[in-house]
Parts: structure tokens; sequence; C-alpha cells
């Protein structure tokens, strides 16, 4: 299973996206994307590239979810939009109802992939408003294991 991962996009409208981002996505099964949409129109046009399962981020106004798990496979992946670091990885199945091996979030606007004891962290930065100089998004592979890779789509910042 191919998963893309995006978040804090923080525009109103799909057509703000950057183009790489349909690009890195075309052909997943899944996107995730952890929150700080901004618009209802970003998520409408991520689904025409594949199903989304998002969460609610601080700069988000509308009625969506504040965690959620996302199953490849034999993995458990859950998904918030704040950092983990503000709870304990020990607490982790009583935060999302079930013990993940991974965890997604945003937030921050910098990518990541840090493992933290058995639990996996994935950030996939901002493809709009990076903190880190670069625009990126995660592809993640999910067969037996979790591969994700951080897809730099270049320098600079976006948005509306």
């Amino acid at each position: 299973m191919r998963i893309g991962i995006v978040s804090d996009t923080h525009v109103w409208s799909y057509l703000k996206l950057p183009p790489e981002v349909a690009q890195v996505f075309a052909g997943v099964d899944l996107i995730i994307h952890a929150g700080d949409v901004l618009g209802l129109g970003v998520l409408r046009g991520l689904e025409g590239i594949a199903p989304v399962v998002f969460v609610e981020g601080n700069c988000d106004h509308f009625d969506g979810p504040e965690r959620a798990v996302v199953h490849a496979g034999q993995h458990a992946i859950g998904v918030v939009h704040r950092p983990p670091r503000l709870f304990q990885v020990e607490t982790l199945a009583d935060y999302f109802g079930e013990p993940v091996g991974a965890v997604v979030h945003g937030h921050t606007h910098r990518s990541h992939i840090t493992q933290m004891g058995d639990v996996l962290c994935m950030n996939p930065g901002s493809p709009t408003t990076p903190r880190d100089g670069a625009r990126s998004v995660i592809l993640l592979e999910a067969t037996d294991e979790l591969r994700p890779r951080i897809h730099v789509l270049g320098p600079g910042t976006g948005g509306d």
C-alpha cells in the first residue's frame, strides 16, 4: 500500500497547492492530511487522487476528527495534528483507542521521520509554508514494514 502524507497546507483551494503534490501522490492508495487544511476544497481536490483521511488542526474551523487511526495491512498508524511529544508515548494506545506502531502529525511545518522507542513518528512538513526551508510531503510504502520517504518539493513559501 502506498500512502501520501501531507499537513499544514494552509490554503483555501486545492488549486493553490503546488502541482508537485499531485505528482508525488499519483498512484497512491490513500492520502493522510494531518491538519491545518484550511479550506475543505483542498480535501475535495485530494480526493480526486485517492481517498483521504484527515484530522482537524488548530487553524481549521470545520467539524473534523481530532485524531484517527489508519490501518495499512498489519500496521496501525495514529494521525493527530499536534506532535506526539505533547503526550507520553506509553499512553498512545489510550489516546488512539488501540496500539499504534506509527504516528503521523503536523503543526510544526518541519518535516522529519523519527523513531521514538517502538513508534515511528512522521511529520510531512508543509507543501506551502515550511519552517525548515523546504516545501515537502511524505510518501509511505506500507508492506511488511513501514518505509517513509520525505519528498522535497522545492524551496520557498506559497499559500493564500
